[in-house]
């Protein structure tokens, strides 16, 4: 099993992400996976709603857990935010 936590897994612009690691070809990540997200993560490039996405794109076996905790501060993509 493959465990993810707050994954850039879609493709945003130019950033990298899992999808594009794959090659944008599903076939390539045919593993059990685990993503753990957080509600609260404002993150672009890791926002919930890529968990939703990711999961129609991947079209395997996908677990997801997603944390509820503080909202946390300073910059969405740094580790004292609720992406961290």
């Amino acid at each position: 099993m493959v465990v993810l936590t707050a994954p850039m897994l879609m493709t945003h612009g130019n950033q990298p992400s899992f999808q594009q690691a794959m090659s944008n070809n599903p076939a390539k990540a045919q593993l059990p996976f685990l993503v753990i997200g957080h509600r609260k993560d404002t993150c672009a490039y890791t926002l919930p709603a890529s968990i939703e996405a990711f999961r129609k794109w991947h079209g395997g076996k996908l677990d997801v857990t997603m944390l509820d905790g503080p909202d946390g501060k300073g910059d969405p993509c740094e580790a004292q935010a609720a992406h961290g």
